[in-house]
């Protein structure tokens, strides 16, 4: 690893230990647990539980919502009785998970939905930072630094010489939380045919709308008023390659040794790259003759380092077609999703025109994070030719 942050993920026993924590001192206190307390439980229950469920990959939302009888009864109710009152739900805002139109599980698919995708949002390639449980629409600024190792070494000290201390080059940034929304429109007719399912179909709906619309400012977004994406935040590798139709070995050689050492040997060091492009990259052949991407246990590995396959990469002729570098320094930042049920709209989605509208809404941001300022970039790109 080459920098450090701030930011750790958190374990399923580590949401359990948070809970039991918050229990315990309530033991102490006559009055017991509070409104806010029981809810904080109850969340890092939900949590805990969401990524025990993640492990095995055997449920969907719609068994984990038929095993709850508040949640159908609350999901009747609002459905079949016609509730005309808009329903916000955020992930973990309700004093138990079970009474949520949404579960807080539903995140949890979206997210691994999205990142089978498109490995832009994943945290096994990306710095990812996400904190469903936070209020989606009030997400606050986060810090994150970072040091530049990629030249730093210890020094010899002699016996009874004064030691220096020297500080490493520091970077930061700051991540926002810019919105991106997308709404449905169904029946009343259908809520009622597929009740439980509706939140299979909107899981899926969500996470392929989700993916398109925040994957693109992954990619390429300006870092203005938008996330900044992946090529944009990374330095220029100096590599144009010598056509836009044929990638070669020399293309991909120069582009591999524009990166600081360092940060090749970086566990998450590897190359993203469109379909379109890897297409090309797959006909690149070396000297002998013979295939410059190997398959080694389903992975794709292009003069050793992973290849990621992201939808939302340009592949257009003069494009930064190709990315390469240490991905632990591309952070990506996605709030909780906010799912919003409403009769009460002037077009289709109304009770007017017997129908509902669901609107979902998340926060996201990306940044490369550099801390050499340019000196030995983290993530370098190549351009296709013109």
């Amino acid at each position: 690893m080459t920098s450090n942050f701030a930011v750790l993920d958190r374990s399923e026993d580590e949401f359990l230990l948070e809970a039991d924590t918050i229990t315990r001192r309530a033991r102490l206190n006559v009055k017991g647990l509070s409104r806010t307390e029981q809810s904080r439980v109850n969340v890092c229950l939900a949590r805990s539980a969401a990524l025990r469920n993640h492990a095995s990959g055997t449920q969907k939302l719609s068994d984990i919502v038929k095993r709850s009888t508040e949640l159908r009864a609350y999901a009747e109710r609002l459905i079949f009785g016609r509730a005309v009152t808009p329903e916000t739900r955020d992930m973990g805002e309700s004093v138990s998970p079970a009474n949520a139109l949404v579960p807080f599980e539903m995140y949890s698919f979206l997210i691994d939905a999205i990142s089978q995708v498109d490995p832009l949002f994943d945290e096994d390639s990306v710095r990812l930072i996400s904190k469903p449980a936070d209020p989606p629409l009030q997400t606050r600024p986060t810090q994150i630094a970072g040091w530049d190792a990629s030249a730093d070494a210890a020094e010899l000290v002699s016996e009874n010489s004064q030691e220096a201390m020297v500080q490493p080059l520091v970077g930061g940034a700051t991540l926002a939380g810019y919105m991106f929304r997308k709404e449905i429109e169904v029946s009343f007719e259908f809520e009622q045919d597929v009740l439980w399912a509706v939140l299979d179909l909107m899981s899926d709906f969500f996470a392929h709308s989700l993916r398109r619309g925040v994957g693109i400012y992954l990619a390429t977004g300006s870092g203005s008023s938008q996330p900044q994406g992946i090529v944009t935040g990374a330095a220029d590798s100096g590599v144009t390659t010598s056509s836009s139709t044929v990638l070669t070995a020399d293309d991909f050689e120069d582009v591999y040794f524009s990166l600081n050492a360092a940060y090749r040997d970086s566990p998450k060091c590897a190359w993203v790259m469109n379909d379109v492009t890897y297409k090309k990259a797959r006909k690149a052949i070396d000297g002998a003759q013979r295939p410059l991407i190997n398959v080694e246990h389903d992975r794709k590995l292009l003069m050793d380092r992973p290849v990621l396959i992201s939808p939302s990469m340009p592949s257009t002729a003069g494009s930064k077609a190709i990315a390469f570098g240490d991905l632990s320094h591309f952070v990506v930042r996605l709030s909780g999703m906010q799912v919003v049920r409403t009769t009460q709209t002037a077009g289709a989605g109304s009770v007017t025109y017997g129908g509902a509208s669901f609107k979902a809404r998340m926060r996201a941001d990306s940044v490369v994070l550099d801390p050499s300022a340019g000196s030995a970039p983290p993530i370098v790109y190549a351009t296709l030719h013109s």
